[in-house]
Order: C-alpha cells, then sequence, then structure tokens
C-alpha cells in the first residue's frame, strides 16, 4: 500500500515541541490514522498509531476530536474522538485561552443536546468531559451551565439534563480533580441555592420510566448532602 499515507512519511522527533497548528493533525489526516489504525493488514498501521499518539498530546486535540465527533461518519472515529476529550480535558483545560475555553463549552453543549442517543458510551464521554468543565467553572465562569441542568419543564432536552445533572452531581462525590472545599462549596451550592429547583424537577418527572435512573440518583445525592 505505497504512499497511502503522504502525511506519515515525514516524523518529527518526540522531543521537538509541536505546534498547534501542525498540519500533521488535520481533521482529515486523524480521521484517516484512526481509520487505518484498525486496519492489521495495512502496512501504514504503525505510522497511523503513531501519529494518534503524538496527536492525542495536543492541546488542539480536543477542538479536531470535538469536531470529528459531530461529522465523522464511522462510529469507531466518534467513539475515539469521545474518549480523548473525556480523557484529555483537565489536561488542556488550563492550557487554552479564555475565548477558546468560552467557544468549547458552547460547542460541546450544543453537541451533547443534538446527540440522539443519551445512554451510548459517546454521550457519557461527552457528558462527563462537559461536567469537568463545570466543575473546573461553574458557576462563575460558565453561567449557562445552569441553564442546561435546569432548564424550563417544557424543554425537548429534560432527559439530557436530568443525566448531565446526575452525572455532576456523582463528579462532584467522586472526582479526584478538586480540592475538598471546592467539592464542599458545590454541594452547598447545589443542595441549598438550587434546592426548590431540583425538587420541582423531582416532583414533576419522578413517575417518567425513562427518567427513573437519573431522578432517583438526583434524589439519592440530595438527600445525603443535606444531612
Amino acid at each position: 500500500m505505497a504512499n497511502q499515507l503522504n502525511f506519515l512519511i515525514h516524523r518529527i522527533s518526540s522531543s521537538h515541541l509541536l505546534k498547534m497548528d501542525d498540519p500533521r493533525f488535520s481533521q482529515e489526516n486523524v480521521e484517516k490514522a484512526m481509520e487505518i489504525s484498525q486496519d492489521i493488514t495495512s502496512s501504514d498501521q504503525q505510522a497511523a498509531m503513531g501519529l494518534l499518539n503524538e496527536w492525542m498530546e495536543q492541546p488542539s486535540s480536543l477542538f479536531t476530536a470535538l469536531q470529528l465527533v459531530r461529522t465523522t461518519n464511522s462510529f469507531y472515529c466518534s467513539f475515539m474522538s469521545s474518549s480523548l476529550i473525556k480523557n484529555k480535558i483537565s489536561s488542556f483545560w488550563g492550557q487554552m485561552e479564555p475565548d477558546q475555553r468560552n467557544e468549547y463549552r458552547e460547542s460541546l453543549s450544543t453537541l451533547i443536546a443534538t446527540v440522539p442517543d443519551i445512554n451510548n458510551q459517546i454521550s457519557y464521554n461527552l457528558i462527563r468531559a462537559l461536567c469537568y468543565i463545570a466543575l473546573s467553572d461553574w458557576p462563575v465562569d460558565f453561567q449557562n451551565f445552569s441553564n442546561i441542568i435546569f432548564p424550563s419543564n417544557e424543554s425537548g432536552t429534560i432527559a439530557v439534563s436530568l443525566r448531565i445533572l446526575s452525572s455532576f452531581m456523582e463528579e462532584i462525590d467522586t472526582s479526584n480533580l478538586i480540592t475538598d472545599l471546592r467539592r464542599n462549596n458545590l454541594r452547598q451550592l447545589i443542595s441549598t441555592q438550587q434546592h426548590d429547583k431540583i425538587m420541582e424537577m423531582i416532583s414533576t418527572f419522578i413517575n417518567a420510566p425513562e427518567l427513573a435512573n437519573d431522578i432517583l440518583l438526583i434524589c439519592n445525592y440530595m438527600l445525603r448532602w443535606g444531612s
């Protein structure tokens, strides 16, 4: 399979600092490398895997991965991209400029709201990444997160909102990426300042079978945090 991947032929040493705009890490190249990395018959498999490993260490990979989830027709590429977002968001978030973080929060939130199935692994990865951002930024730098987890009862995304809220509450309790002071502040913010909103959501949707798991998780955290 001669010259199948021209972008993989020219390699640089791992000690060289890659630029954010390295053309080897374009969306097209990354998607192609993901496909080839799964092809055990390809002579370019190892080179593709090497390129992906380098790409995953670039902060800009978060943006490429988000775009791939949005546009690729390959489930594997979408899964790999969403996994990178979940696994790398905590490492790269602090390296972004404020305007980049604003753009990313908005784009990720919009993408999650449009995913048709919130029960698959791709949705899980994206929601966990959004929860990490909220752990870091909400409420001061991520004010719109309140609108995401506390939508109107008529919202068409109530199932997504409840899944994000229950996941966020779980992350607050279990994440090792925040201090105990931050953890306790978030618990108090939700269990006291947001108490009435959450109780209204629980009373409204507790009898909806498709929402039962998330409602029960939210109830459990509210009871524990309020004790």
